[in-house]
């Protein structure tokens, strides 16, 4: 289930960005602005048999939000029927405070609303991703039980489908389910991972103006046809927990066709290398004359949902050659992507096997085609 959380997730990191970009412009730049408390109560939800015993108590938590849903004609904002933009803090108790403590949140997220905003009820799907310092870590002799979060600093991502009633025109209240996954990203093992499921309920107050846009949506132009080439590099930790660190690096070619205007689909030709592969070389008895044996190739199927310069990215793939056992033969990679310029964008992402984080990457895409 990470991993799921973390495909919803990882593209709002980025979004104040893409709203400081602009192609078209509306008379009216700002509709909203809100304030909002929400509570949330739920449960630890174990992906691993190892992770069973940390499920305790409660997990309770309250969240201080402000948000804006703004509309000054950029085409992605009406294509997805305004979104609301926001950033959060939230304070949880993860129900075992002996071995896990507490958590603080810091994340931005983006709202995007299935139903329209003006009637009474509405239904929105809202993701967040950001940052959370978690106080109680692995340690080998003071907190050995606590193989799920082995550093302070970790990736906090969720998201949640909400119900919300309009009590007047300023006060606005809230009910959700909601998925959370706490992790920093196999940089440091023990690297399990905490699942949390919640209810919540809150309230928004609204003091800004209810302007509408007054002008027709102008759809900014897409390439139809795009090739890329993305070189990405990172670091991972495998094994015992304080163990060497081991390079990783990928080069990828991307095709992609667009479809209804923003969202674009196509195939990607992956070639992989990760030095970890050899200490499982070394385990397995497996021989190796070069370390070129390390390295792996697959070809994925991909999407990507473009909101301007920015654009939140996924992939399936599958192994065509590939020497480590441990591995399975499915492979996922999500992440974001933000254009710098014409040909240049820079891009982070996660390769996972299903719900075992891989690793992390960092890197670069250079557009080949020119059109």
């Amino acid at each position: 289930m990470r991993t799921r959380i973390l495909l919803l997730s990882l593209f709002c990191s980025l979004t104040f960005l893409t709203y400081s970009q602009g192609n078209t412009y509306f008379d009216t730049t700002h509709i909203a602005n809100h304030l909002g408390f929400n509570f949330y109560t739920g449960t630890i939800v174990p992906h691993e048999k190892p992770l069973k015993p940390l499920k305790k108590g409660l997990v309770k938590a309250f969240e201080l939000n402000y948000s804006i849903i703004a509309s000054d004609g950029r085409a992605w904002h009406q294509y997805y029927n305004h979104p609301e933009v926001g950033i959060s803090y939230m304070f949880m108790d993860l129900g075992y405070k002996k071995v896990l403590g507490y958590s603080h949140s810091i994340y931005p997220y983006i709202t995007f609303p299935f139903t329209n905003q003006d009637k009474p009820f509405s239904i929105n799907l809202r993701v967040a991703s950001g940052i959370s310092y978690i106080s109680k870590i692995y340690d080998s002799l003071t907190n050995p039980k606590n193989i799920a979060i082995s550093s302070h600093i970790n990736y906090y991502a969720s998201f949640g489908l909400n119900i919300s009633c309009r009590l007047s025109k300023r006060l606005t209240t809230n009910i959700g389910v909601n998925a959370s996954h706490f992790s920093n990203g196999a940089i440091k093992k023990p690297n399990y991972g905490l699942n949390i499921m919640t209810a919540s309920f809150g309230v928004n107050y609204n003091f800004g103006n209810s302007n509408k846009p007054t002008k027709k949506l102008e759809i900014q132009d897409t390439e139809k046809v795009r090739w890329l080439a993305t070189l990405c590099g990172g670091i991972k930790e495998a094994k015992d927990p304080g163990g060497p660190k081991y390079g990783i690096g990928s080069l990828s070619i991307e095709y992609s066709k667009s479809f209804k205007t923003l969202l674009r689909y196509g195939t990607t030709f992956d070639y992989m290398y990760d030095g970890s592969t050899l200490v499982h070389f070394r385990e397995e008895g497996i021989s190796y004359q070069s370390r070129l044996k390390a390295s792996k190739c697959g070809l994925t199927v991909m999407g990507e949902m473009v909101l301007y310069r920015l654009s939140a990215l996924g992939g399936l793939g599958a192994y065509l050659y590939n020497h480590d056992k441990q591995n399975k033969a499915i492979y996922q990679r999500i992440g974001l992507r933000y254009r710098l310029s014409k040909s240049l964008y820079s891009q982070i992402s996660l390769k996972t096997h299903l719900n075992v984080a891989d690793y992390l990457e960092f890197g670069f895409s250079y557009k080949i085609n020119s059109n």
